[in-house]
């Protein structure tokens, strides 16, 4: 199972394109200053959603300068010359056009608008850029079978704005759920996100009419869950059994193709429906097969018939439909019954 690195999600967005159709506001024009003739100065400001100045630590950005060199600074940490959190001075740039973007906000936090922005560096000026973090966005899904049991080891694709950023696998970064069979993800960026699978756990295929693909445009603080990625396996047959009214259990069946028996035991082999009275058994291939029921539940009788006859094929798990069993009427001198 892959799976991309933290950084990797973070650094989804930072492209020429826009990720969002609002970007934040820039400062109207550039701030005279005191300074040698051929340089000037970028100062980033970082805001919350609500406008207030943004106090959380550690906010980073990649700035590309006019020849594209390329580097990082970290909120108060050089070349960060401002000690203000939220604020960032860098000084002493040479004139020209600057690609400044937010690569990394807070823990918990994303960039609303644009991720990357430009301005311009005049000589003897400081250009101002400003950010606005606010909660990160959260994508959550899980990925079950026709029995409603949590199937680990699923793999999806992730990409932002039609742009691929990795793939995202069962328990490992980014997926940031420990439960089997279930994914969360923290999305640091606004973006255009389409979620694929890429890889279903081995003997297993989609549901009928469950869709391989989603995709939604996402703002920070807000969430989406999209439910139930359903899936099947392969080559597979469910049934009940019930006295006729209600679900009832344990029972014992053997389920035959030819050279293939097996032994199937409500809740304890074979049958991967948790739900007693509701069986279902994975079969190694398609073809004819008979569901005979062996042993009934105690104190009810055989069904009849006790055997049914099913046709499994690929990606559709075959309902042998339902097994009835009379309750057993025990008689006592005198005429009286058990069930009196």
């Amino acid at each position: 199972m892959l799976a991309f690195a933290a950084t990797s999600l973070l650094g989804a967005c930072d492209t020429d394109e826009p990720v969002a159709p609002k970007p934040a506001a820039v400062p109207a024009a550039a701030q005279s200053a005191k300074l040698p003739s051929n340089t000037g100065n970028i100062v980033i400001k970082i805001f919350d959603q609500n406008q207030n100045p943004f106090t959380k630590p550690f906010s980073q950005f990649k700035i590309t300068g006019p020849t594209t060199a390329t580097w990082g600074v970290q909120d108060d940490q050089l070349p960060d010359t401002d000690p203000t959190t939220g604020v960032l001075l860098i000084k002493s740039l040479a004139t020209g056009m600057y690609k400044v973007c937010e690569i990394a906000p807070p823990i918990g936090y994303g960039v609303v608008g644009n991720s990357c922005k430009t301005t311009q560096v005049f000589a003897g000026a400081t250009s101002g850029l400003t950010f606005v973090n606010a909660p990160d966005a959260y994508l959550k899904w899980d990925v079950r079978d026709n029995a409603w049991n949590p199937v680990g080891g699923a793999t999806f694709t992730l990409d932002s704005t039609n742009v691929l950023i990795g793939h995202v696998g069962d328990n490992v970064s980014p997926d940031a759920d420990p439960a089997v069979g279930i994914y969360g993800l923290k999305l640091p960026f606004e973006a255009v996100y389409k979620l694929c699978v890429a890889w279903l756990p081995a003997g297993y295929v989609l549901a009928p009419n469950q869709t391989g693909c989603v995709e939604k445009d996402l703002k920070m603080g807000t969430g989406w869950d999209l439910g139930s990625i359903r899936i099947v396996p392969t080559h597979s047959a469910f049934w009940n059994v019930t006295d006729g009214i209600t679900l009832i259990g344990p029972s014992t069946f053997k389920v035959q193709s030819g050279a293939i028996s097996i032994d199937v035991v409500d809740n304890v082999a074979n049958d991967y429906n948790p739900t007693l009275g509701q069986l279902a058994v994975r079969l190694p291939a398609a073809g004819d097969y008979s569901v005979c029921e062996m042993v009934p539940p105690v104190n009810h009788w055989n069904a009849q018939p006790r055997c049914k006859p099913i046709t499994v094929v690929a990606g559709v798990s075959t309902n042998a439909g339902t097994f009835i069993n009379p309750e057993k009427q025990v008689y006592y001198p005198g005429g009286r019954t058990g069930n009196e």
